[in-house]
């Protein structure tokens, strides 16, 4: 118990030191967070250019207007940023 023993002004600076350090975490966080930002549609986009075709699915989609259900939408027909498994979480 270390901390008991501390003076008020060791305290204190042990207060500022942690506050600086916190600082230094969500500055670093935030800067990896603009740069994802950045870097992500750029690599949706280089694999949307690189990745083969998808094949075509006739008949799902006939098995699937024959049992009522509206059509999905195919990896043809989906633009390259919208993932097959639905909305990623949202974070704040």
């Amino acid at each position: 118990m270390q901390f008991l023993s501390m003076t008020p002004e060791q305290r204190e600076a042990l207060r500022a030191h942690m506050e600086r350090t916190a600082d230094l975490m969500r500055r670093l966080i935030d800067g990896f967070r603009e740069l994802a930002r950045q870097v992500v549609p750029a690599l949706r986009a280089f694999t949307a250019l690189t990745s083969p075709p998808p094949a075509p699915d006739p008949l799902g989609l006939a098995y699937r207007a024959a049992a009522g259900s509206p059509p999905r939408m195919t990896a043809a027909a989906r633009p390259a940023w919208v993932s097959p498994y639905g909305p990623a979480p949202r974070r704040h």
